[in-house]
C-alpha cells in the first residue's frame, strides 16, 4: 500500500472564494490535470455540502448602515446574534476536547496516512487531538495558515466589524491566542507560500519567530484557475454604466483596515478631487467603519462578478497593509488586467518572481502617484504591461503549476 497524505479540511471549497476554500478548490482543478506521482497517494476531504445564506433581516440590513444601531442591535437586541456569540466562545473554549470526525479517524487508521496537511488553525488542533486520544504517533500534522494575520486579531477583528463589543471581542481573541499558539506550535510542518508571506505573522504574534525557530518550514506559491466571461467588454460597460471617457479602477475585497481599504478611499479623494477622466469600481460588501467618498465617480457595487468586472478594469489595486498571499492577486493576473500593490508579503513575492507588478509604499499619497501615473500611460504601454501579466500567470500560476509544485513539496516531505 503507497503511503497517503491527507488534506483535510473541515467545511467547503469554492473556487471563487478567498482563503482555504479557493486555494483547495483551485489545488483540486490543478490535481485532476496532471499525474499524481507513483510513491503516494493524495486525497483532499472536505464537507461535499454546506447550506449556506446570505439573506438579511431588514432589521440587520438597518443596523448594518449604522454604527450605533448596529452595536445595540448584536448586542442586546438580537437573540440570534448573542446565541451565535455564545455558542462560537464555548466552542472555542472547548478546543482540546474536539475532534476530528469518525470517517477520517477510520482512514487514518485503514489507510496508510503519513501526512495530514490541515488549512485552519481550528482543523489542526482538531487532528493534533485525535492523534493524541488514539495513540498514533507515525502520522505528521502539516498546517498552512491562510489568514493575513494572527487568527487571533483576525478574529478580533471580524468580531468588531460585526458590531460585537469591545469585551466580547476581547474574550474572543484570548480564546484564539490559545488556539493559534497550539495549532503552530504542535503540527510537525509549517507551509507557506513564500518566507515573504509569514511577515504579517512576525508582525502581529511577538512570539511567532521563538515558536518556528526549530520547527520544519517548507514554501511554494499558490495558483488559480482562470478567470473567463463571454460578455464583451463593450456590454459591460453599458451594465455598469461606465462613460467611454473614463479610466476605470477596480478594488475588490473586505472593506477593513488590514486590507487597506482605508487607504484607498483616502487615495480615492485625493485623486478624484485632482481629475475626473477616472472612476473607481469597488466590489465587495461595506462596512460602516470606513466611509467611501461621496463622489458619483467612486461606486460602490457589493458582491460582483469578479470576471465581469476586471473585463472592463483598466487597473486593478491591492492595497493590503498586510499581505499573506492573495489568490484574488493570481485572479487578477489571470485576466491581464495591470496591477497597483501594496509593496508586503506576497507581493513582494510575486513580483520578485515576475517583476510584472506596480508596487507602491503603502501610503495613499504613493498610491496617488502610481494611479497617476498608469492613468498617464499610453495605449501602447498599458498594452505592454497587461502582456507581461498574462504572461507571467501562464509561465507560473497555472492550477497546473500550482498542483504540481504540491506534489514536488510533499515529495520532498517523503523522502525526509
Amino acid at each position: 500500500m503507497k503511503a497517503k497524505n491527507l488534506i483535510y479540511y473541515d467545511w467547503h471549497l469554492d473556487i471563487r472564494a478567498g482563503g482555504p476554500p479557493g486555494y483547495l478548490a483551485n489545488l483540486r482543478y490543478g490535481l485532476d490535470r496532471i499525474d499524481n506521482p507513483e510513491k503516494f497517494d493524495l486525497e483532499l476531504w472536505s464537507q461535499k455540502k454546506v447550506t449556506q445564506t446570505n439573506n438579511l433581516s431588514i432589521w440587520e440590513k438597518i443596523a448594518n448602515q449604522n454604527k450605533l444601531i448596529q452595536h445595540l442591535y448584536v448586542n442586546y437586541l438580537s437573540k440570534g446574534k448573542k446565541k451565535y456569540y455564545k455558542n462560537y466562545i464555548k466552542f472555542l473554549n472547548d478546543i482540546d476536547n474536539i475532534y476530528i470526525q469518525d470517517e477520517v479517524l477510520e482512514k487514518i487508521k485503514n489507510e496508510n496516512i503519513k501526512t495530514i496537511h490541515c488549512h485552519f488553525v481550528v482543523d489542526a488542533l482538531k487532528v493534533i487531538n485525535t492523534l493524541k486520544k488514539e495513540n498514533i504517533k507515525d502520522t505528521k500534522v502539516i498546517l498552512t495558515s491562510h489568514m493575513p494575520e494572527a487568527p487571533a486579531l483576525e478574529n478580533y477583528n471580524l468580531l468588531k466589524e460585526m458590531g460585537y463589543s469591545e469585551d466580547k471581542a476581547q474574550k474572543f481573541k484570548q480564546a484564539w491566542e490559545y488556539i493559534q499558539k497550539r495549532a503552530f506550535c504542535e503540527s510537525d510542518i509549517l507551509i507557506f507560500p513564500s518566507k515573504e508571506a509569514m511577515e504579517p505573522y512576525y508582525d502581529t504574534i511577538p512570539e511567532f519567530k521563538d515558536w518556528i525557530k526549530d520547527k520544519d518550514v517548507r514554501f511554494f506559491q499558490t495558483g488559480a484557475k482562470q478567470l473567463e466571461t463571454t460578455k464583451t467588454k463593450e456590454e459591460l460597460k453599458k451594465e455598469y454604466n461606465i462613460p467611454n471617457d473614463k479610466k476605470v479602477v477596480v478594488y475588490i475585497g473586505r472593506h477593513i483596515e488590514v486590507k487597506g481599504y482605508d487607504v484607498l478611499v483616502d487615495a480615492g479623494k485625493k485623486l478624484l478631487s485632482k481629475r475626473q477622466d477616472v472612476i473607481f469600481m469597488i466590489g465587495g460588501k461595506q462596512n460602516v467603519l470606513i466611509n467611501p467618498p461621496q463622489d458619483t465617480n467612486w461606486k460602490e457595487l457589493g458582491w460582483v462578478n469578479l470576471a465581469e468586472l476586471l473585463k472592463v478594469a483598466d487597473v486593478f489595486v491591492l492595497p493590503n497593509k498586510r499581505t499573506y498571499f492573495d489568490l484574488i492577486l493570481l485572479e487578477v493576473m489571470s485576466t491581464g488586467t495591470p496591477v497597483i500593490a501594496s509593496d508586503t508579503g506576497g507581493n513582494k513575492s510575486v513580483q520578485n518572481l515576475t517583476n510584472s507588478l506596480i508596487l507602491y509604499n503603502a501610503t495613499s499619497d504613493d498610491l496617488v502617484n502610481k494611479l497617476n501615473t498608469f492613468l498617464n500611460l499610453s495605449k501602447e504601454e498599458t498594452n505592454e504591461l497587461s502582456k507581461n501579466i498574462l504572461d507571467a500567470y501562464y509561465k507560473y500560476y497555472t492550477p497546473e503549476h500550482f498542483a504540481q509544485r504540491y506534489l514536488d513539496l510533499i515529495q520532498e516531505i517523503y523522502e525526509m
